[in-house]
């Protein structure tokens, strides 16, 4: 079986993220009968137990492929991928947040999709079409989205109740938010938090963006480039 079939069998088996251009050196070894796919990946212990039950069944379905799978907390993927594809040693196959997907595409260091997927009538329709144009770069497919996350703001009415704040009335603004925050915020007596009024999660780079469109500007548009003093607030705002 060659590497591109045993690659792509993966993806439609386990519908990962991304495919890395490694073709020169691979992590794929092939032994007598079977070769060996490493894949890495980031998950809780309930996701992870999903994981291991989706390789098995994998491996069960496709016995001359060996899933060597890799936990890989999410908070340190980003540096380990870099340093990987920096050493020529990077995974097969890769699990992550899709904002690191566009500095790999754009310095060629995920393998297209796009022939894998016309060869195996592999059925896009399946994804949202908002998730096939994140994961493409100069029209080339380069990832298969694995979830697709929606955006809120969540909030605690009794906690709102407690500040003196209106429950019924969630922040619509970025002052709003900011005041909020503080009133929902506690510190004990040495000064130390006890409560935070506001947490982004993760810091996640993709909340840039979102900030950034909440103040009219698109940073994903070569046509559209967000000027300097607008993208500056969005991220002291983001940043806190």
């Amino acid at each position: 079986m060659s590497k591109y079939h045993v690659m792509k069998t993966l993806l439609a088996a386990i519908c990962t993220l991304v495919v890395f251009a490694s073709l020169g050196t691979s992590m794929v070894s092939a032994g007598r009968d079977r070769e060996t796919i490493v894949f890495w990946y980031g998950a809780s212990q309930d996701e992870r137990a999903a994981y291991q039950q989706m390789i098995r069944d994998f491996e069960k379905a496709n016995p001359d492929i060996r899933v060597n799978a890799m936990l890989v907390p999410q908070g340190y993927i980003e540096r380990k991928l870099t340093l990987s594809v920096a050493g020529g040693v990077p995974p097969d196959v890769v699990r992550f947040y899709a904002h690191l997907g566009g500095e790999l595409m754009s310095r060629g260091g995920l393998e297209p999709l796009d022939d894998l997927v016309k060869r195996d009538g592999f059925d896009l329709s399946d994804f949202y079409p908002v998730g096939i144009v994140q994961n493409s770069y100069e029209g080339k497919l380069y990832g298969i989205p694995w979830i697709m996350s929606p955006n809120a703001l969540f909030y605690n009415k009794k906690l709102f109740r407690e500040a003196g704040l209106n429950p019924e009335k969630p922040p619509r603004t970025w002052a709003e938010l900011e005041r909020a925050a503080m009133k929902l915020t506690k510190r004990d007596s040495n000064g130390r938090l006890t409560r935070v009024g506001f947490a982004d999660f993760l810091y996640n780079p993709n909340n840039f963006a979102l900030y950034l469109w909440q103040s009219g500007e698109n940073c994903w548009s070569r046509m559209e480039r967000p000027r300097p003093s607008t993208a500056r607030k969005a991220a002291v705002f983001w940043r806190g």
